[in-house]
């Protein structure tokens, strides 16, 4: 959820049209950008929030 948050974040910062072929578009750029380091970040978070129930 928090990768495909940072993902809409980045596509509506950029999105002029709002067109679907260019949001599509939009959204395969954004999701080239997520890189392991960010990933890995996103999985600690969720790992840290699920023992803390």
């Amino acid at each position: 959820k928090l990768v495909w948050t940072a993902v809409k974040g980045q596509v509506a910062t950029v999105n002029k049209t709002f067109k679907p072929r260019d949001v599509k578009v939009l959204t395969r750029d954004a999701l080239a950008k997520i890189d392991i380091e960010y990933w890995n970040k996103c999985e600690e978070h969720v790992l840290r929030e699920e023992e803390a129930y």
